[in-house]
């Protein structure tokens, strides 16, 4: 009980007054100095524990691998069983080490559904599909577990087809299972074929019903999410906030301010919803008066206000919220540093980060891709080559789709559009449209019609009605219609 309240004084004077502790009351002091941040004090007490099982050992490992002390925790876990070696495999994960779980899951004595599931995660966070599928392709023993983690991984890359063959060939399916099929099915554009299935299924949750309202609700048709919710066997907070977020989405603020009133009960997520929704309007006054309404703030709601004035060009005022904020994080952090990345003033934005960096706040995608949209306004190739070498190898953030597209938008500013062109076709994934877009706009920026004629070709087979990119091809033979091509 103390150790949960971090009352870690209390505690240990309890567990010494313990005439004969045995190894469950050892397990749970040693929870709380884990739980609690005491990592050196943690690691002691196990040492001088005269008798361990499995659950000191987790709890140990774990406590490493929070703390990102995953070198400690692989010392520790390098001679003991499956699930010390699961626990500093999420660890990896959680921290977005993907290659470190990779490397550690090649040298598992063992695996079992639980290693699987993690890796998979891993792999489909950085988008690599064809490790993911190697390890779908040695899993043996199909249970719940497995293929739950198959059906996630699959419907990540849209492969519908191939996950609901999954689904067909498992000997084994719970109302997870369904949920993940109707999910994959929903997020894909499916939504018939979700609902069809969804009235297919044995049973149902209530994550099954909220995630078929939200994907209606995502996807424009509040009229079919409005009837999904008269049909809710028992309505719930995160039901009620699906349906507000759908009129905010869908600019009805009218609707949503009424919907929101009439809300049997508002939680804090409730209150976002409806301040991101008058955030929509950019309409100041009205935000911040919703905002001084709430009954209290988290790093939701700051961020909204934060981007709003942003937005609004105003960044010393962006400034001065954060600066107001009782508690700073990532998200707001990411918040301001878009706000700074849209002046194209590098120097604010170099030393924001720094100070970030020594407030203790961890970087994670989001911020470096604030960083580089900056770096790429300016085309600061110098800059972006360093922000993008340190998010990889000072912070051990892998590089996504987003990050590549900054670094191709910065060389073609910096006209160096055969370095972008290489770097496209050598991307450590299938490049989709974006990253062609990024190239063309790239090519209209230079002038270069041979590149932009080939680029605008990648597009439309993307897209064959893209209208961007005919609109990008021709001013790019506009631009360089003076311009002799041997």
């Amino acid at each position: 009980m103390y150790g949960k309240c971090g009352q870690m004084r209390e505690a240990k004077e309890a567990f010494d007054s313990i005439k004969e502790p045995n190894v469950f009351s050892s397990t749970i002091f040693l929870t709380a100095y884990a739980q609690n941040g005491h990592i050196v004090a943690a690691k002691s007490f196990f040492d001088q524990m005269s008798e361990r099982n499995i659950y000191s050992w987790t709890t140990l490992i774990t406590s490493f691998a929070s703390y990102k002390d995953l070198e400690s925790a692989l010392d520790t876990a390098s001679h003991r069983d499956i699930v010390s070696w699961n626990t500093l495999l999420q660890g990896y994960v959680d921290w977005e080490l993907i290659e470190e779980a990779a490397n550690l899951f090649e040298r598992m004595p063992a695996h079992n559904a639980v290693s699987c599931t993690s890796v998979i995660s891993g792999f489909s966070l950085v988008g690599d599909f064809d490790r993911g599928q190697s390890v779908i392709s040695s899993i043996l023993q199909w249970d719940v577990v497995a293929v739950n983690a198959m059906l996630q991984f699959l419907a990540e890359f849209g492969l519908i087809q191939e996950a609901f063959g999954v689904l067909k060939k498992s000997p084994a399916h719970s109302v997870v299972t369904w949920t993940s099929i109707v999910t994959a099915y929903a997020r894909s554009g499916y939504l018939d074929k979700a609902r069809f299935l969804f009235e297919k299924m044995p049973e149902r949750n209530s994550v099954t019903w909220n995630t078929l309202l939200m994907s209606y609700a995502h996807a424009g048709r509040v009229d079919v999410a409005e009837k999904i919710l008269g049909y809710f066997p028992q309505h719930s907070t995160v039901a009620w906030n699906s349906m507000l977020k759908a009129y905010g989405d869908a600019m009805n603020l009218a609707t949503a301010k009424d919907f929101f009133d009439k809300m049997p009960y508002r939680s804090t997520q409730s209150w976002n919803v409806i301040l991101d929704a008058y955030a929509g309007t950019k309409n100041l006054e009205e935000s911040f008066s919703v905002f001084t309404s709430m009954p209290q703030h988290d790093e939701f709601s700051w961020s909204i206000l934060i981007l709003l004035v942003s937005d609004s060009g105003n960044v010393d005022q962006a400034i001065n919220l954060f600066n107001k904020m009782p508690y700073q994080n990532v998200l707001c952090c990411n918040a301001l540093l878009q706000a700074y990345a849209q002046t194209g003033n590098m120097h604010p934005i170099s030393r924001f980060l720094c100070q970030s960096n020594l407030l203790g706040i961890r970087p994670n995608q989001t911020t470096f891709a604030s960083v580089l949209t900056g770096i790429s306004y300016v085309g600061a190739l110098e800059d972006a080559r360093s922000c993008f070498g340190s998010m990889v190898w000072d912070h051990g953030i892998p590089a996504s789709a987003m990050h590549f597209c900054c670094v191709v938008d910065v060389l073609g500013r910096a006209g160096q559009i055969k370095d972008a062109m290489d770097l496209v076709d050598s991307l450590p994934y299938n490049p989709m449209e974006v990253e062609w877009t990024a190239l063309l706009g790239a090519s209209k920026t230079q002038g270069d019609i041979r590149t932009g004629a080939l680029v605008a070709s990648r597009v439309t087979e993307f897209d064959s009605h893209n209208s961007a990119a005919y609109s990008l091809l021709s001013n790019v033979c506009s631009f360089a219609s003076e311009i002799e091509v041997p």
